[in-house]
């Protein structure tokens, strides 16, 4: 009987039984350290990604938070800066800076409380409230931050407010005249309930914002707010700061023996959101994968582990690859593979021709295509979608590009998108394969042009705003395209909203517009300006004569208006012209100029249903 001991084991094994034991070990520990490194690699991946995520998801969500009442106050400025030019008193403008708060209030922020500033000498606030005796608006900081910055809205150091006893931050602007100042206050506590929110949803992570001082603004732990990091000495807030300041996007600090994934990025106002997160709460569970991991291949001699390991990776890594083609082509409604060096495809969802069944490769795909374009597309479009799904300029096309996109409307007049996708090209740079998918794009191209119509429009009454008629406008006159340029302006308008109340006043502003829109051609130019004032710019008229027509026909439209409200109250809107002649370059600022003198001299002698009571330019 043979003695069973590890001679006579390694004996009966055979060296080549034992090379193969061996190499199995050093393989097993070969893929450990290789698992090892892949998961580590994926914890910092998945570290960072996660970082930037909150960064920028925190940093848009800072930004439209900051900007919204940041382009309420830059409104609002241009249309002070209107009245101060109209040589307005300080009650009409405090009136609109009231009926502004209020509006904010209303559709904006519940909490907000109000506009104010310093304007022809005088503290004016949008609240009503009286300041203390002892204010003075010139000394505060964001009078001075303004005046520092006269061509951009700037935001003044956090404060706390005396009315309600928050932490603010105001936003202020320099008027035109030089020494103006108007500002709004915007609360920090929907930025701190951002990064409260933000921390929850990533363990392990702070999200932080710090103003342009290194001050911090809003902090997912509340206690931090308030304490400026560049003066700190030796805290990870003073690390923290220092990084911010000298690099952006994503890397790592240490401090205290810890390690820290951040990624940081500049938002609205010079300010600059971070996120922080503490990698031992990722590393922890990663170590504990590896201790296990090693403790299974020491012990099991993992040779034919690892090979199924390694078989079942290639198979995932398939698995997953399909999944993605897959996931891909879904999004499309049918989604082919071309080949362009024998006219074959392969239909990748099988949704081209539902029909066909097989999914080998197919050829005479270019005469297909040009059927379906006849079979699918509205008319109009036929032939730039003909030109598109050309083969023989595709290589042109895509000469300097790896995808092409055009936009169609088919028979139901629904909007799709046709997307050319390079797969292949042969090593003289010709493409031998593409892919090429249709997508439904109607409720996306829909909502681009509500937002579009919204960014352009005057909510009120439909007609373009202020900053769009004048880019607009002074578009035109650029380009010599002469015309006639009317303001309007309803007369006594602050009388009918004091004496009736806003909702009337709305009314009739409404009820002017309509008029407008109705006497003027459909590509005539009609904007509000702000408050009651309107202007409109006809192309092509160059006459008084013709003018007047216009002109005419808006007041006998408001004659016919009739509001209930008003009673026996005739609403009249005083009118002034200015003509630029084709060919001659003018800018905005010149016809409005000439336009203004004209509506001058109408409301000076009374004749308000008069278009040509000043100045103009006849070239009959």
């Amino acid at each position: 009987m043979n003695v069973i001991n590890i001679k006579n084991v390694l004996k009966n094994l055979g060296s080549r039984h034992i090379v193969t034991i061996f190499i199995s070990i050093v393989l097993t520990l070969g893929a450990i350290g290789y698992i090892s490194d892949m998961l580590y690699q994926s914890v910092n991946k998945d570290l960072e990604l996660r970082s930037e995520m909150d960064v920028i998801h925190s940093s848009d969500r800072f930004s439209q938070y900051l900007m919204l009442e940041k382009s309420e106050l830059t409104l609002t400025g241009y249309t002070v800066n209107g009245m101060l030019i109209r040589k307005a008193d300080n009650k009409q403008i405090q009136d609109f800076m009231k009926a502004q708060s209020r509006r904010i209030k209303r559709s904006l922020d519940e909490s907000f409380t109000g506009l104010y500033g310093y304007i022809n000498g005088e503290y004016l606030a949008g609240s009503g409230g009286e300041p203390d005796k002892v204010f003075a608006p010139k000394e505060s900081s964001w009078y001075k931050a303004a005046v520092e910055h006269p061509h951009e809205t700037v935001y003044a150091d956090p404060n706390v407010d005396k009315q309600t006893g928050k932490v603010m931050i105001t936003v202020a602007s320099l008027l035109g005249d030089g020494e103006s100042v108007i500002a709004l206050d915007i609360e920090l506590d929907g930025i701190q309930d951002i990064t409260a929110e933000i921390e929850k949803k990533t363990p392990g992570a702070m999200v932080l914002v710090l103003d342009s001082n290194d001050v911090v603004v809003a902090h997912s732990d509340k206690k931090e707010v308030g304490r400026n990091y560049s003066k700190e000495k030796g805290t990870l807030g003073e690390l923290i700061s220092k990084k911010i300041n000298n690099k952006k996007g994503s890397y790592k600090i240490d401090y205290k023996d810890k390690s820290y994934m951040v990624f940081s990025e500049k938002i609205e106002g010079g300010w600059k959101c971070a996120s922080v997160i503490d990698t031992e709460y990722y590393y922890k569970p990663l170590k504990r994968v590896i201790m296990n991991t090693v403790l299974i291949g020491i012990l099991s001699f993992l040779l034919l582990i690892f090979i199924f390991y390694r078989l079942s990776l290639r198979d995932l890594i398939k698995k997953n690859l399909q999944i993605q083609i897959g996931a891909a082509a879904d999004i499309y409604e049918y989604f082919i593979d071309i080949n362009l060096e024998d006219d074959s495809y392969h239909d990748i969802n099988g949704r081209i021709y539902e029909e066909e069944n097989d999914l080998s490769y197919s050829r005479g795909i270019q005469k297909k295509l040009f059927e379906k374009v006849d079979e699918d597309v509205e008319e109009a479009s036929r032939p730039i979608m003909h030109e598109f799904v050309d083969f023989s300029t595709l290589n042109t096309r895509l000469n300097d590009k790896e995808t092409i996109a055009i936009e169609y409307l088919d028979k139901e007049h629904t909007w799709y998108r046709a997307r050319f996708i390079c797969a292949d090209r042969l090593p003289d740079g010709t493409i031998a394969r593409v892919l090429l998918g249709k997508e439904n794009i109607d409720a996306e191209k829909k909502e681009r042009e509500a937002l579009r119509d919204m960014a352009e429009k005057d909510l009120m009454t439909g007609l373009l705003n202020r900053v769009t008629g004048e880019t607009t406008i002074s578009s035109m006159l650029a380009d010599g395209k002469g015309g006639m340029f009317v303001l309007f302006d309803i007369d006594h308008f602050k009388t009918f909203n004091d004496t009736f109340g806003h909702s009337v006043g709305d009314k009739v502003i409404i009820s002017v517009a309509d008029c407008l829109k109705n006497s003027f051609r459909g590509d005539d130019i009609i904007m509000r300006l702000g408050g009651d004032e309107f202007a409109a710019y006809a192309a092509g008229v160059h006459t008084k004569a013709a003018g007047q027509m216009i002109l005419d026909r808006f007041y006998d439209n408001m004659d016919k208006v009739v509001i209930s409200e008003l009673g026996s109250e005739k609403l009249t809107v005083s009118a002034g012209a200015a003509f630029s002649p084709d060919g001659e370059v003018m800018s905005f600022k010149e016809i409005y100029e000439l336009a203004d003198e004209s509506m001058y001299e109408c409301k000076k002698s009374y004749q308000f249903h008069t278009a040509f009571a000043g100045c103009f330019r006849d070239q009959s």
